[in-house]
């Protein structure tokens, strides 16, 4: 895996172009979560054993790409562009 950030980006201050990487990387860790909470499901295991894992659900991570993208028109196709 190879992390690009942009020219403009490095114009941020710092600690800002730090939060938005984590905030990415959360968010990725989460979409792996619940595409692994999906696969356990479909292989049988029950929502109680599941639910024990603490894995993110679907709505938690609606709810974090509705926080990263901070308004209501959904994902972008890309990430090439800048963080709110």
């Amino acid at each position: 895996m190879q992390l690009k950030i942009a020219t403009s980006e490095m114009s941020r201050a710092p600690e800002d172009l730090a939060r938005g990487i984590l905030s990415l990387c959360q968010l990725s860790a989460m979409r792996l979560q619940v595409e692994r909470r999906r696969d356990l499901l479909a292989q049988g295991f029950t929502p109680a054993v599941i639910r024990e894992l603490r894995l993110a659900t679907e709505d938690d991570l609606a709810a974090a790409e509705k926080r990263i993208r901070g308004d209501d028109e959904g994902l972008p196709e890309t990430w090439l562009g800048s963080l709110p």
